[in-house]
């Protein structure tokens, strides 16, 4: 936890999942179309881990992620 949702962050929690289930690779990863998960730091981390990324690719459609925020 932090105080914002910043890159770090992000890429910290794929860290900490990778190391408790290093059968992650290969997963898909759905996020929204923040900062945090387009920047290039993430998009490395998500690269190093073998994650796929899948996102919004409407731009703006918030409904397109509603089911997966709602977990």
């Amino acid at each position: 936890m932090d105080t914002t949702m910043a890159a770090p962050l992000v890429v910290k929690t794929l860290k900490n999942a990778y190391e408790a289930y290093p059968e992650i690779k290969g997963c898909i990863i759905h996020s929204d179309r923040g900062s945090q998960y387009t920047s290039e730091l993430y998009r490395k981390a998500v690269i190093e881990y073998k994650i796929m990324q899948s996102m919004n690719s409407a731009g703006g459609r918030c409904h397109d992620n509603a089911r997966c925020e709602s977990m």
